[in-house]
């Protein structure tokens, strides 16, 4: 076989693995958000209340990857479920109460590079009538080997982790006042 053809049905072969990896649709979050890591769970001793969440995002796909089309119509479901997740939730009333508005969520591809940002505003109000507004971002970043749901949920899971330990942070902040 010759240098060339050799090349040739290298590449070929390359190719037709890595389309078959990859998939034209994937779910960006179908799964219950994995456990709260140790660093955000220390943040929060202080009970909170989710008054409400609403979703504010122009649409429900969260992106894509190279070609695969990354769906987030559970997308709102697994973030309450993330957030009401957090150490210090009570699902009645509590010093703490937070209106969480989602405005984006979505995910990027960069060669072999994901990264997932979830925008939030949250409006708190403490016991002592104290009342904030302010803007968050949770990132998360991972190598992408095969644009898998797996890797996707991954990258959302971090952005979600990020932001529950910045919200625990300033929850604990709203309680001390």
């Amino acid at each position: 076989m010759t240098s060339r053809r050799a090349f040739t049905t290298a590449m070929a072969l390359a190719c037709a693995t890595l389309a078959g990896c990859a998939s034209d649709r994937v779910s960006g979050v179908s799964t219950t958000p994995r456990e709260i890591p140790a660093k955000a769970r220390q943040a929060i001793t202080c009970p909170f209340h989710i008054a409400a969440i609403k979703d504010l995002r122009s649409s429900d796909d969260l992106g894509s990857v190279m070609r695969t089309q990354v769906d987030g119509r559970d997308f709102l479901r697994w973030f309450t479920e993330g957030l009401a997740a957090m150490p210090g939730h009570n699902r009645d009333s509590a010093p703490v109460s937070l209106r969480i508005e989602v405005n984006k969520a979505y995910i990027q591809g960069l060669a072999q590079l994901l990264s997932a940002n979830i925008l939030v505003k949250v409006y708190a109000s403490g016991s002592g009538g104290i009342a904030t507004e302010k803007m968050y971002r949770g990132v998360g970043s991972n190598a992408n080997w095969w644009n898998s749901e797996a890797e996707i949920q991954a990258v959302f899971e971090a952005a979600l982790h990020d932001l529950q330990r910045q919200i625990g942070t300033d929850i604990q902040e709203l309680c001390r006042r």
